[in-house]
């Protein structure tokens, strides 16, 4: 009897000791929980990305030293089964810790732009635009047309996180547009859709091509279906773009800027296209594009119904197409017909609004850097002044970087 009641009492205290111990780790776990929750907490008021860095950072150790040491506390089971506890989970602390990261990155772009322009890559072209659409100050339509080509420099250089979260932020912004502007911030959608290249954004460019489909926006995301092996939509999507332009230009009301821009960026695909994706009457048809140009530029030059604005803007866009296809035909004579572009531009511009300038000087320096003058288009692009149109400039490089450097196998 006496050893049974010894027995009982050491059972006794061993359970005693097990339930201080358990209680310990409860007490332990909490602490380090309750340090955790108030480093996010202190993370999410900081204003600088380094502050927010150094914060995400605490918190995310404590909680892994919280499920490592104490792995069978309730606190434990919880974060692991990836449930939160209040506010904080590891997986809330784990992408608030990669966004900041990513604005310490962009800020520290921003404030040494050369170093970016000196050796640009893709992310630190984005990150310098990025760096330059956070002013107040910028118009609904400016800063979603500016998030717009983020997205699609983001999407082709599958940066899946920064693409996902501007697609949700250009969810936001683009309903809240009016008219116009709306419906041209739709139809750029087919960029970002084709840019992305992946699951449900297949269907998305599909519908939105449906929707809001013309023949720059065909002629644009051919090179993205190029390089994302698209080959039976490369092939149906080209041939529209040739068909639309047989169309315009063979009847007497044509809308010739239009068609001058359909035929620039179609050359701008053209050298992520092989000649195996298409049909032969196709490829045909793409070579015969630099023939047409003269044509097409002196046929604009005798249409009455233009006024000395569109007539001028047509030309310019049917003289960059000139040089794109050009340089898509391996013509040794691209840069002197870009320089000669250039200085028609200087010469005729003032009857050009200042939209139509912005965009035409945009344009010729992504035409620009697609001939390999990398040096010569970022020195075009002053940086002097944080602007949304230098911006849209450097989202616009960093898409043809990763598009030229990534998709060279295809040449």
């Amino acid at each position: 009897m006496g050893l049974f009641r010894r027995f009982l009492t050491v059972l006794a205290i061993g359970t005693l000791l097990l339930l201080a111990a358990c209680d310990d780790q409860g007490k332990e776990a909490n602490a380090l929980f309750s340090k955790a929750a108030t480093a996010y907490r202190e993370g999410l008021a900081a204003e600088a990305p380094s502050a927010r860095v150094g914060a995400f950072h605490r918190a995310l150790d404590l909680l892994d030293q919280l499920v490592e040491r104490y792995p069978e506390t309730d606190l434990a089971v919880t974060l692991s089964s990836g449930q939160a506890v209040g506010e904080v989970s590891l997986a809330a602390v784990s992408d608030s810790l990669t966004r900041a990261i990513r604005d310490r990155e962009i800020e520290t772009v921003a404030k040494a732009p050369q170093v970016c322009l000196d050796a640009p890559t893709p992310l630190c072209l984005t990150d310098l635009g990025l760096s330059m659409v956070e002013d107040p100050d910028i118009t609904p339509f400016d800063r979603t047309y500016a998030l717009v080509r983020a997205a699609e420099a983001l999407g082709v250089m599958g940066e899946e996180a920064d693409y996902a979260a501007t697609l949700d932020t250009l969810s936001e912004l683009i309903p809240q547009l009016e008219g116009d502007d709306r419906d041209y911030a739709e139809e750029l959608m087919v960029d970002v859709f084709a840019a992305g290249g992946r699951g449900t954004d297949r269907q998305k460019l599909i519908a939105t091509l449906e929707e809001e489909g013309r023949g720059y926006d065909q002629a644009s995301i051919a090179k993205y279906l190029a390089v994302n092996g698209d080959r039976a939509a490369l092939g149906a999507d080209v041939e529209d773009v040739l068909d639309l332009i047989e169309e315009e230009t063979s009847t007497e009301d044509t809308p010739y800027v239009f068609t001058a821009i359909d035929v620039l960026e179609l050359c701008r695909s053209r050298p992520f296209l092989n000649k195996r994706d298409l049909s032969e009457e196709t490829w045909d048809a793409l070579a015969y594009l630099t023939g047409m140009i003269p044509r097409l530029l002196i046929a604009l030059d005798r249409t009455e119904d233009l006024d000395a604005a569109d007539r001028t803007y047509g030309a310019l866009y049917y003289r960059l197409a000139a040089v794109q296809c050009a340089a898509a035909d391996g013509n040794d004579m691209a840069e002197a017909l870009l320089r000669d572009t250039l200085a028609y531009f200087e010469t005729n511009k003032e009857v050009l609004d200042d939209l139509d300038q912005t965009s035409f000087v945009e344009d010729s320096i992504v035409t620009q850097w697609t001939l390999g003058d990398r040096d010569g288009a970022l020195a075009r692009v002053d940086l002097t002044e944080a602007s949304i149109d230098n911006a849209i400039i450097l989202f616009r490089l960093a898409t043809y970087l990763v598009l030229e450097d990534g998709g060279s196998s295809r040449l």
